[in-house]
């Protein structure tokens, strides 16, 4: 059962390395790696060059976005599942495909994911996400709740639905995943890291906020949803609580009433500590 791993890159040469480096030490043999590189004007393509033996497609040209460039490279992946990682993700430790190639065989359903790690850029681990689909499956139909580096897509899927849309910045592959979760169950692999994503991306940009809120509500009603969703306008009423904070009182102000709300709803300080 072939696993092809999909690797987005772009101007990555910091931590492309360490990415690749994760899926050569894996004691699952029977992977590919797949890369759409966006014509990266640094030393990108020289380090995937060097790996070339490694790698089963590489196509490197201008592209719309992530989404645009999956779409380049999905046709040509010959795996039976498919995961995404962008540049500065990894496999969380050598045997994590082997670990997750069980769970993928006995899967019935076309969606299969675990847990991943976030990062800080100091290496500390933020906090884990990633929890049973019983818990979140209601959820799903307003937001992303299941962690796409730590998914698994079955090939099939993309003869079903179709590509990525990759008029979407940052929330395409939610609306890729509902096309098939709004009516399927996904399987959740317990007690198992798939990868590691660096916190700082462009999802978890704090100013990328209102693109993400617009992107959710395209998502939805392409896929039939056009009632209100709560949870999207509870994302409303903090993005514009935030920002009134912000413009009052400042941004390290800001951060800080943002990492008290933060503990009080049971998560780790992330704002703030950047200021200590």
């Amino acid at each position: 059962m072939k696993i092809t791993v999909v690797i987005a890159t772009y101007n990555a040469e910091k931590t492309l390395e360490a990415c690749l480096d994760s899926i050569r030490k894996q004691t699952y043999c029977d992977l590919e790696v797949v890369v759409a590189d966006g014509a990266s004007s640094d030393q990108t393509l020289q380090i995937l060059n060097a790996h070339a033996s490694e790698i089963a497609v590489m196509v490197s040209e201008k592209d719309r976005g992530i989404y645009d460039a999956w779409n380049k490279v999905i046709p040509r992946a010959t795996g039976e599942w498919l995961i995404f990682l962008g540049a500065d993700d990894a496999l969380w430790d050598s045997d994590t495909l082997a670990n997750a190639a069980i769970a993928l065989a006995a899967a019935r359903e076309n969606i299969v994911y675990g847990k991943i790690a976030v990062i800080l850029p100091d290496n500390e681990i933020l906090n884990f996400e990633g929890e049973p689909w019983e818990k979140v499956c209601r959820k799903f139909r307003h937001e992303m709740t299941i962690p796409h580096q730590g998914t698994f897509h079955r090939r099939t899927l993309f003869q079903k639905y179709g590509l990525f849309n990759p008029d979407f910045r940052i929330c395409g592959d939610y609306e890729f995943l509902l096309r098939e979760l709004k009516h399927q169950p996904a399987r959740f692999i317990p007690n198992l890291v798939i990868s590691r994503m660096g916190f700082g991306g462009i999802s978890s940009n704090y100013k990328n906020v209102a693109i993400i809120i617009r992107e959710l509500g395209l998502a939805r009603k392409l896929n039939g949803f056009y009632f209100p969703s709560p949870y999207i306008l509870f994302r409303k009423i903090r993005y514009f609580i935030r920002n009134f904070l912000t413009k009052i009182f400042g941004k390290r102000s800001s951060d800080v009433l943002a990492d008290t709300y933060r503990r009080l709803t049971g998560r780790a300080r992330l704002w703030g500590r950047f200021h200590d």
